[in-house]
C-alpha cells in the first residue's frame, strides 16, 4: 500500500531561526556556534495499538523516522531523553510505573516489528502498554517535569474522562508556561499506514474483544504534539515535523499546517518559519509615511516639503523631524496650516492593528493631523487581535467515529483474534479515531484563551508619537 500522509500543524506561532550570537573579543566580532540544544524529552506512545503502525513494511514510517530523530540528539547528560508511555494496569494510571526510559536499542527492536509478529498476538514489545494514558505527561510526578520541552507521539486513542484530564493538563500548562515567557506548542497529524490490531473503545460490551480488532493494512491518523518552554528548541522541532511529516509534503494538496499560541494558519505547508507574534512597532509600520499638505501658499511644492520631513521609527516611538529651514529657504509651517501624516501598517497575516489616536483613524494605519502647535509627543495606543482566518482548525471529523464497536444488530462480537474482522467494520474503522474531532476542539478552545492573555501584555503597551525640529 502507498503511504498517505495528511498533515495538520495546530499550536503555535512559531519562528524558526536558529538563535546566533555575536562574541566580541578586542573589538572584533566573531560568530559564535549556538548553544547546544537541551531540555528535550521525546515520549512515545507505548500502548500495544502502535504496533499496527510498526508492522508496515514501509519506508517512509512516521513513527520509526521519529524514533530515529530522537535517536539522534539523545544525551542524558544535557537532558535530552526518549522515554515510553507504557501504562502497566487498566485499573491505575501512575506516571512514576508508566512513563519509563525506553531500552538503548529501541530503533532496532522497532525495526523490526512485523505485521506477522502483530498477527500471532506477541505482545510487540517493548509497544505493549494495555492504554494511551498520554495526560500522565502533565503529572507531578512525571519524569518530564523538568523537561524544557516535550515531543508526544500517540495514537490519540483516548476515553473522555483521560482526553479531558489532558486538555485540563494542556491548558494549565500553557497558562504556566505564558506566565514564564514566551511559550510554543503545536500538533502534527498524520495518516499512516497501519496493520494490526485496534483496540475499541466504546464497546459496551469489552470482554470478547480483549486482543482487539485485527485489521489489513490501511491508513489511520497519527499525533506528533509538541511543547516547548523557549525558542531554543524550534529548530530542533522543525527537524522532528519534517521527519515525521516530510518536507516533500509541502507541495502536496493534502498538507496542511496550523499553529497554537496563538492560533496562526499559514495554508498548504508541511512546515514554515513564522513571523513575531510581538513585533515592534518598527515591524508594523511601512518604511515610508504618506504626507498631505493643506496650503493657502499654493507656490510651495509638495515635493520640497516632503524632503523637509524625515522619520523614525523605534519600538514604542515614532519621530518625526523637520528641518529648520527646507529647499525653499523657509520653515515647514510657512504658508501650510496642517500636515496630515499618515502612517500605513505592514500587511500582517497573523495581527489585525488598529490604532487609538488623538486624531483621526485609519483602518490601515495610524493618521495624525499636525499644525504648528502641534509639535511635541502625542500618546497612542494599538489595539491588537488575531487576523480573520488564523483561527481555522482542521476539520477532524473525517478522522473521527464516535462507535467503534464491530457488533452486529443481536450485539453479537465481530471476528476477533487470528481471524480477520468483517468487511463493514473494517471500512467503518479504517482511517478513523476515537472522537478525535472532539479532543482538537477542546485543545483549540483553550488555545484561544491562551491567545487571549498572550495579547493582553501587546494590547496595554503605550507609543508615543512626536513631531520635533532638527537642531
Amino acid at each position: 500500500m502507498i503511504n498517505k500522509f495528511i498533515v495538520a500543524v495546530l499550536i503555535g506561532l512559531l519562528t524558526l531561526t536558529n538563535p546566533q550570537a555575536l562574541a566580541q573579543t578586542s573589538n572584533v566580532k566573531v560568530k559564535a556556534k549556538a548553544a547546544p540544544m537541551a531540555g528535550l524529552h521525546y515520549v512515545f506512545d507505548a500502548s500495544e495499538s502502535i504496533c499496527g503502525y510498526l508492522s508496515v513494511d514501509s519506508t517512509n514510517n512516521p513513527i520509526l523516522a521519529q524514533i530515529k530523530t530522537a535517536v539522534s540528539v539523545k544525551n542524558p547528560d544535557i537532558g535530552n531523553r526518549i522515554y515510553l508511555l507504557k501504562q502497566a494496569s487498566k485499573a491505575t494510571a501512575d506516571a512514576r510505573r508508566d512513563i519509563v526510559d525506553a531500552p538503548a536499542n529501541l530503533q532496532a527492536v522497532s525495526e523490526q516489528i512485523k505485521s506477522a509478529t502483530v498477527k500471532k498476538g506477541s505482545g510487540c514489545a517493548p509497544f505493549n502498554g494495555v492504554a494511551s494514558n498520554i495526560e500522565l505527561i502533565f503529572s507531578p510526578n512525571s519524569p518530564t517535569q523538568d523537561a524544557d520541552a516535550i515531543l508526544l507521539i500517540t495514537d490519540a486513542q483516548l476515553v473522555e474522562k483521560d482526553r479531558d484530564k489532558f486538555v485540563s493538563g494542556f491548558a494549565a500548562w500553557m497558562r504556566d508556561a505564558i506566565a514564564n515567557g514566551p511559550a510554543f506548542a503545536g500538533i502534527a497529524l498524520v495518516e499512516a499506514e497501519f496493520k494490526g490490531r485496534y483496540f475499541p473503545i466504546s464497546d459496551p460490551n469489552p470482554k470478547h474483544v480483549q486482543g482487539g480488532y485485527l485489521m489489513g493494512s490501511h491508513n489511520r491518523p497519527l499525533l506528533l504534539i509538541w511543547l516547548a518552554k523557549s525558542a531554543k528548541h524550534l529548530a530542533q522541532i522543525r527537524e522532528a515535523v519534517n521527519s515525521f511529516a516530510p518536507p516533500s509534503l509541502e507541495k502536496s494538496k493534502d498538507a496542511f499546517t496550523q499553529h497554537i499560541l496563538p492560533a496562526f494558519s499559514l495554508g498548504q505547508a508541511a512546515f514554515q518559519e513564522k513571523p513575531d507574534f510581538n513585533p515592534p512597532l518598527a515591524a508594523l509600520i511601512l518604511s515610508k509615511p504618506n504626507y498631505e499638505f493643506q496650503k493657502f501658499d499654493k507656490s510651495r511644492e509638495d515635493i520640497i516639503l516632503r524632503s523637509c520631513l524625515h522619520h523614525s521609527v523605534t519600538q514604542s516611538r515614532v519621530t518625526i523631524e523637520a528641518d529648520v529651514r527646507c529647499r525653499d529657504g523657509r520653515p515647514i509651517f510657512d504658508g501650510l496650516t496642517a500636515i496630515t501624516v499618515t502612517l500605513p501598517f505592514a500587511p500582517s497575516k497573523l495581527l489585525t492593528s488598529t490604532a487609538k489616536l488623538p486624531g483621526l483613524a485609519a483602518p490601515a494605519g495610524m493618521l495624525f493631523k499636525l499644525t504648528s502647535k502641534s509639535f511635541g509627543e502625542q500618546p497612542f495606543e494599538l489595539q491588537h487581535s488575531l487576523a480573520r482566518g488564523t483561527s481555522h482548525k482542521i476539520d477532524a471529523k473525517p478522522y473521527s467515529v464516535d462507535f467503534d464497536s464491530c457488533t452486529d444488530a443481536t450485539g453479537a462480537s465481530a471476528k476477533t483474534g487470528t481471524e480477520e474482522i468483517d468487511e463493514a467494520c473494517v471500512k467503518k474503522l479504517a482511517a478513523k479515531t476515537y472522537q478525535l474531532d472532539v479532543l482538537l476542539a477542546q485543545l483549540f478552545e483553550r488555545q484561544e484563551r491562551a491567545t487571549a492573555q498572550l495579547l493582553a501584555p501587546l494590547n496595554s503597551t503605550k507609543y508615543v508619537f512626536e513631531l520635533k525640529q532638527r537642531k
